[in-house]
């Protein structure tokens, strides 16, 4: 019974030990290696550094009942226990930094978690249900996806996809392949990528490339400003839209066809040259068809109750 009883008051000392410490440790790591980092909840800072180690410090979860910290191989892994349910109130999630070789592959995780990524090119996919992702100079694969937080990047390279349902998405200076989803919030993108893929609902899209080979945009009840400074030869762009308004600026000598519908309603407007939009013979809506200069690329717009506006630049 005292034994039993020992051991009991040790594991309650054990647990309140861990809860809200602070860490500072380091791991030898491949230098191409793979790090997983998962955490319930708190702010997560990830930096990519020249050393074969993966360093962490901070301090941990109010309610972290233990974590892990090990290397298996080629993967280091660092995990918080912390009990799933309601917490305190002034309960704080772990506050922990952590440096990682610049050319790891890197998993993250969380639940209510930001997370804050830099100079990590050995490529990043990161996912958060109720937390913020920031992330700066990431290479390779790069998949970033949150529920609920807005997502901010910058200067990303390589196979980029980033999601998220409730907030909005902010891309500047982009380069390789883009794709952008979101329901309920706004998309900005300031890209450099050829082949890029969009969709969005309930939102506002502002787009500016500097040249296109693929573009793909899809929207509901949203508004579209979509700026390309090139169009590559045999370049495709479609866009389909339902209940919105799609305004698409083009080089004023873009040479492409365009096969512009606008169906139940809308309107389309072409500034880009003389041709104007015809009515059907029978029902609502609207087409455009031309080709401009060679026709090198093709532009389809299809949409439903939208309003169609080709613009010069």
């Amino acid at each position: 019974m005292k034994q039993a009883i020992l051991t009991f008051g040790l594991a309650v000392l054990s647990s309140a030990a861990i809860a809200g410490q602070s860490i500072d440790k380091s791991l030898d790591a491949e230098s191409n290696g793979r790090v997983y980092i998962d955490n319930m909840r708190g702010n997560i800072t990830i930096i990519g550094w020249d050393k074969n180690q993966v360093k962490v410090s901070g301090k941990l979860d109010d309610e972290a009942e233990g974590y892990e910290f090990e290397r298996q191989g080629r993967r280091v892994i660092f995990e918080v226990d912390v009990p799933r349910g309601k917490y305190p109130r002034h309960s704080k999630g772990s506050e922990l930094t952590f440096y990682i070789p610049r050319n790891s592959k890197l998993f993250g995780e969380g639940v209510l978690v930001d997370f804050d990524i830099s100079d990590v090119h050995g490529g990043s996919i990161v996912e958060t249900v109720n937390g913020s992702i920031k992330a700066e100079s990431l290479s390779e694969e790069i998949r970033l996806e949150t529920i609920n937080g807005h997502v901010t990047v910058e200067n990303l390279n390589g196979q980029i996809e980033i999601q998220s349902i409730n907030g909005g998405i902010e891309d500047r200076n982009s380069s390789g392949s883009l794709e952008i989803k979101t329901v309920n919030g706004p998309i900005t993108s300031t890209t450099d990528a050829p082949v890029i893929e969009l969709e969005s609902v309930n939102s506002v899209i502002e787009l500016e490339s500097k040249e296109v080979s693929d573009l793909r945009i899809q929207t509901a009840n949203a508004r579209a400003d979509i700026t390309i400074d090139k169009l590559l030869p045999n370049a495709d762009v479609s866009i389909d839209s339902v209940s919105g308004r799609i305004t698409l600026n083009l080089d004023a000598d873009v040479s492409a066809d365009f096969s512009l519908r606008n169906h139940a309603g809308g309107r389309i407007r072409n500034d880009l040259s003389d041709h104007e939009a015809v009515r059907p013979q029978y029902g609502p809506g609207r087409s455009l068809d031309m080709t401009l200069n060679d026709g090198s690329a093709d532009v389809r717009i299809t949409s439903v109750s939208a309003r169609i506006e080709l613009k010069a630049h």
